[in-house]
């Protein structure tokens, strides 16, 4: 089987790619596929071998906020085998409090946990939310847009990363209920009006540049 001869190179290597194969499955309209998958994922991740594990994180970085918005799923034994993933991955990635959020099941706190330190993943945790706002379920589409709100306040000052949020929230599928679509323009207005509000935060180098431009005048009121 192949999960047992997962110490193989090649085995390994079948792991790593079916692993970023599930995600589709994760979101499948029959609950029935959505825990084989799950489960499937749990599986794959303590089938690794130790050369493959860095890979492995990258493709557990690459589901966990899609596992996160799937703890609101509609039928309770896939929000729980979602939350049971959550654990693994916790336990896989070495993550501590993680782990220990989970089993007290608050799940914002599970989000800003995330978002801390989250530093290049943070891109890639906005294309997961994103890809929950086309989720058949309401609940798992609002979890992705509080997600996104979380993470716009996270990456405030950061433009580049800000604009794909919007775009997401702007950019919602034609059949989203207004409940969803309500909360999303709430949303925008809310890291809009946050926004503009922040003081405009300089480098240490950019500080220096502006007010060595500006010596000469400086000087000149003495």
């Amino acid at each position: 089987m192949m999960l047992q001869a997962a110490n193989s190179p090649v085995c390994s290597t079948l792991v790593l790619e079916l692993t970023g194969r599930l995600q589709p499955l994760f979101h499948h309209t029959t609950s029935s596929v959505q825990l084989l998958s799950l489960e499937l994922f749990q599986r794959l991740m303590q089938s690794v071998n130790k050369k493959e594990r860095q890979p492995m994180k990258t493709r557990v970085y690459e589901n966990v906020i899609e596992l996160l918005c799937l703890l609101h799923d509609e039928s309770p034994e896939v929000a729980e085998a979602s939350r049971v993933t959550l654990l693994g991955a916790a336990a896989f990635l070495k993550k501590r409090r993680l782990r220990k959020l989970l089993e007290k099941r608050k799940t914002l706190e599970v989000g800003k946990y995330l978002l801390s330190g989250c530093g290049s993943r943070a891109a890639h945790y906005v294309q997961q939310a994103a890809r929950c706002l086309w989720s058949h379920q309401q609940p798992i589409r609002e979890a992705a847009v509080r997600f996104l709100g979380l993470a716009g306040q996270h990456l405030r000052g950061h433009q580049e990363l800000l604009q794909p949020i919007h775009e997401a929230l702007e950019n919602l599928p034609e059949d989203t209920i207004s409940s969803v679509a309500n909360l999303a323009a709430q949303t925008q207005c809310t890291l809009r009006d946050a926004e503009r509000a922040a003081p405009s935060r300089l480098s240490l180098r950019e500080w220096l540049r502006r007010a060595w431009s500006r010596r000469p005048s400086l000087w000149a009121r003495r």
